[in-house]
């Protein structure tokens, strides 16, 4: 008997640094875990489509032993907001779009830091254009909050496939 794949969608601004970064991060550590009934993909809330993450991004993530630069950005729709299981966003304003676009969503809509801290003030900031450091930083905000949070994920992804 095969599991329901349970899909989760991280949205950021741009899709360009911290979105990649925490999908990247999440795709491997679910392989790591032996974990394949989830479909992991990202999204920006004002995302110039088709553009591959920052320079930066790839850096922190080549770093860390994660291969982002096939990535493009892809613009949110209510279609992935619809299909997603679990949404994770990097601040309040991406949740609030989430909810505009698809009132149905805001129950499975979580700041990615809300993996460890129930706080809806644990935001991530974002990295764009400031200076290498800020984004292994952001980076490691990310990482950390899925190394605490990843029992959490497990949880939801159990409970919804």
């Amino acid at each position: 008997m095969s599991q329901k794949q349970f899909t989760i969608l991280v949205v950021c601004t741009g899709n360009s640094c911290r979105s990649p970064m925490a999908e990247g991060l999440l795709k491997e550590r679910l392989r790591k875990h032996g974990i394949n009934n989830v479909f992991v993909h990202s999204a920006g809330t004002h995302a110039p489509v088709g553009n591959p993450p920052t320079m930066n991004t790839q850096i922190v993530t080549f770093e860390a032993g994660i291969r982002i630069h096939d990535n493009r950005a892809v613009q949110i729709t209510k279609e992935m907001i619809l299909q997603a299981d679990l949404i994770l966003v990097m601040e309040k304003v991406h949740k609030k779009i989430i909810v505009e676009m698809a009132p149905e969503a805001e129950n499975k809509t979580y700041l990615f830091r809300q993996l460890i801290n129930d706080s809806d003030e644990a935001e991530i900031a974002d990295p764009i254009g400031k200076k290498l450091n800020e984004y292994r930083i952001c980076f490691s905000e990310i990482r950390e909050s899925l190394d605490l949070g990843f029992p959490v994920l497990i949880d939801k992804i159990k409970k919804g496939s």
